[in-house]
């Protein structure tokens, strides 16, 4: 490629447009000939549909092929020139709208899809269908930046080769030299025969005239060229020039190392903790679970403000196992373990925990521990998550071991060994176990609340799993499908469940409560379920590694050597499925993003669970309350779970009270049809709270409403509340608690929070569907508790 190339028209370059079209050009001639054939053929019984179907197929795919060579060729060869020929204006272009399709492509403020664009204004829908469009720019402006950039890499390359077999006898490339071949397999301009170095390491006779350059050195002045002419058109014949004369062997042996590293990239980078997700993971662990621990139990790191202890297993959440709150002497257990350690053991348990149970690290803790020392936090987390691990052993049965009968006669054991003779309930058997150690250390652990009443909290947590490249053709534009993690299971109905000591992580005590919290707001992602709006932005995204969500096994039968991992093995695979589109339900690995990609109050979730009294708080940003995610679970449910839910009104809306819409609601009641599936079912209630200013709220309130109009509906883009937006919030959130109900400070049950709902919604003449009001009489008075 010589300089007066660069003086010609673009179009004289037969070379390289013949690269960029010819292999289309065949592709193409193929086409039209296969369009022939099947026109031809249309009339023959012997070719049917499925035939035709077959060559439509093919021909889809030929023209897919056919423009991604195009494409790509084009963007290597001309891409480097287009830089080169006008580097701000390019570098600009691509710079400004990769930089626009990043910050306003998961704005709350762009629509997600055709149907959000058709709703949204007009500039909002302008914007919205101009984002495709710039992130495509941009990737088109990178790869030809990644082009020029693989030239300079293959130039430095060959200059640092040029100068290694450059020895005492060589001068420059335009003086008389003897080269060897060591480096040929670098370029593609052949030696003569005799030009190169024999390999007994004599050197050819002298020459009584330089010789002319060939090979390697020849190559060396290709690419030295551009280097000595300093100029951007100089770089143009140095890109061409590479292009031309870099050898395909030199090439094969550069990709090959390159995947070697990458593949060591993949297998050494944890793709879920090297990304945005992982640092919005660790700050929801201490805005959230840190701010909830009791004063003086925290010691988080000086520098940091983080603490590892913050941050629970979601199996250690189950209802008969120890909080951190129920080791009320952990001093006394330390001491007896310790004793049991030294051969000197105080208590039976303390005996049988240490021949059997006690790992090794535990011992070495104990081993340092001073009784008359406080006791360390690390030693208190290490003791604690022993414990559980104990309570928790399916083989173990405390009541059985001969040492600890005599702890088995006490009413509450008897009472939970008869509940296990009943049903195989494993709640009831880690309580058994859990009695044992409270009488065998009396004094030092909670006695336990459980069975019921009083109630413990089941956490359930809601994700999506995303099926953006999913070939289920039902769920085309969901392309995502509930996912739960609980202190119990995680996975979802159609693929399986997997005990959450073990999904996620079994070295570590299985999924955390800080990660299923952070997958469960995992919204701005690559992939997001119903809402993903374009493949470039999605890749845009995984370039640049903005993207929430968590790469998991699957916890179907596809996930049986996966679904103990904490992150994938290798993560090539994973990051590939996800820049692309293609992630699914049917590979070793399952992507996991925000609960609401796929529905947003998890009451699919509550329903499938058959729960009968379902209160779902929506927060959605709604400001024209068109309820669109209540609309979105009732629809969903309905198809997938045969149960409908049904409202008589929703007294809901925006704005100030008035005469015309009566007296404004924050909640509405529904009806949730389980005797429509399940035979003999009982019905069950949905409370549905939405916020909402009509007036009547505290002052600071309305104040605030009165400065910022969106609230109670402003962007969940704003991650950073300040004081009077915060606490704006919690104090319309306690005012609609007071207003629903009362303002006493006794607990109050569910039942009685849906009977104080109902008779409020009756009395202001909000609830007057007659047979809805019979219905829900009769349910509260055959559910009233006894």
């Amino acid at each position: 490629f010589a300089w007066t190339a660069l003086n010609q028209s673009i179009w004289s370059w037969k070379t390289e447009w013949y690269v960029c079209i010819g292999v289309p050009f065949f592709l193409l001639v193929f086409l039209i000939g296969a369009s022939i054939y099947v026109g031809l053929s249309s009339r023959n019984y012997h070719v049917n549909d499925e035939d035709r179907e077959w060559w439509a197929r093919l021909g889809a795919w030929i023209i897919i092929s056919i423009f991604a060579w195009v494409v790509s060729c084009a963007l290597v060869i001309f891409g480097p020139i287009a830089l080169l020929s006008s580097p701000k204006i390019v570098a600009s272009l691509g710079g400004v709208s990769g930089l626009i399709a990043l910050v306003v492509g998961r704005s709350a403020k762009t629509a997600a899809n055709s149907k959000d664009q058709a709703k949204a204004g007009k500039a909002s829908a302008l914007m919205g269908s101009l984002l495709p469009l710039l992130a495509l720019i941009f990737v088109m402006v990178f790869l030809s930046a990644l082009s020029l950039a693989t030239t300079g890499m293959i130039q430095g390359i060959a200059r640092l080769a040029d100068h290694v077999t450059r020895d005492a006898t060589t001068a420059y490339i335009d003086k008389p030299v003897e080269r060897t071949c060591a480096f040929e397999w670098l370029t593609n301009v052949p030696d003569p025969p005799g030009r190169c170095t024999p390999s007994d390491g004599t050197t050819s006779a002298a020459s009584t005239s330089p010789p002319p350059l060939h090979g390697f050195d020849r190559y060396i002045n290709y690419i030295y060229g551009g280097i000595n002419a300093g100029s951007l058109d100089g770089a143009k014949v140095v890109h061409m020039n590479v292009l031309h004369h870099t050898s395909l062997w030199f090439l094969l042996a550069l990709l090959s190392i390159m995947v070697i590293v990458g593949v060591a990239l993949a297998k050494a980078i944890n793709l879920n903790v090297f990304s945005l997700h992982g640092g919005y993971r660790n700050r929801l662990i201490r805005g959230f679970l840190g701010a909830s621990r009791p004063d003086g139990q925290r010691r988080p790191n000086p520098f940091t403000g983080f603490d590892p202890k913050d941050n629970l297993h979601m199996h250690e959440l189950r209802p008969t196992l120890l909080d951190e709150g129920d080791l009320l002497n952990t001093g006394l257990i330390a001491t007896a373990l310790k004793s049991a350690l030294e051969s000197k053991p105080t208590d039976p348990l303390s005996a049988y925990l240490v021949k059997n149970h006690l790992p090794e690290g535990v011992r070495n803790e104990l081993q340092d521990y001073q009784p008359d020392n406080a006791v360390p936090a690390q030693l208190i987390a290490s003791l604690r998550a022993t414990l559980n691990s104990v309570l928790q052993r399916e083989d173990l049965n405390l009541a059985a071991e001969p040492t600890l009968q005599h702890y088995a006669q006490t009413d509450r054991a008897v009472r939970a060994q008869r509940a296990i003779a009943a049903g195989p309930r494993s709640e009831y058997r880690i309580l058994l176990n859990r009695v044992i150690m409270e009488q065998a250390y009396p004094n030092a652990l909670k006695p336990s609340v459980y069975p019921p009443p009083p109630y413990k909290l089941l956490h359930v947590i809601n994700t999506a799993l995303n099926l953006v490249g999913g070939d289920n053709l039902a769920w085309q534009q969901r392309k995502a499908e509930p996912f739960s993690i609980s202190p119990l299971h995680a996975g979802c109905y159609r693929l399986g469940y997997r005990r959450s000591r073990d999904y996620g992580g079994r070295k570590s005590n299985g999924i955390s409560i800080g990660t299923a919290a952070a997958i469960s707001g995992a919204a701005a992602s690559s992939n997001m379920g119903y809402y993903t709006t374009s493949p470039v932005i999605s890749l845009l995204l995984t370039l640049f590694n903005v993207r929430l969500g968590w790469w998991l096994g699957n916890p179907g039968p596809a996930g049986n050597s996966t679904f103990t991992l904490g992150a994938p093995k290798y993560s090539f695979k994973p990051i590939v499925d996800e820049a692309f589109g293609l992630t699914n339900d049917h590979n070793k690995y399952v992507y996991l993003t925000d609960g609401g990609h796929f529905e947003n109050l998890a009451v699919y979730e509550m329903v499938l669970r058959r729960c009968h009294i379902i209160v779902a708080s929506d927060g959605a940003q709604d400001e024209e309350y068109r309820f669109g995610d209540l609309g979105n679970a009732v629809r969903k449910i309905r198809i997938d779970l045969g149960v409908p839910i049904e409202f008589s009104s929703i007294p809901i809306y925006a704005g100030p009270e008035s005469k015309d819409k009566g007296r404004g609601f924050y909640w509405a009641i529904g009806k949730i049809r389980y005797s429509r599936i399940d035979h003999n079912a009982q019905d069950g209630v949905l409370l549905y709270i939405k916020p909402a200013v009509y007036g009547s709220e505290p002052r600071d309130v309305l104040e605030y409403k009165e400065n910022f109009p969106a609230f109670p509906h402003q962007s969940t883009g704003d991650q950073f509340f300040d004081e009077p937006q915060f606490e704006s919030y919690r104090v319309l959130g306690s005012h609609i608690m007071d207003r629903l109900c009362g303002e006493g400070t006794t607990p109050l049950d569910l039942y009685t929070v849906v009977n104080k709902a109902f008779k409020q919604s009756r009395e202001a003449a909000v609830l007057t569907d007659a047979p809805f009001i019979e219905w829900l009489e009769n349910w509260l008075s055959e559910n009233e508790p006894r």
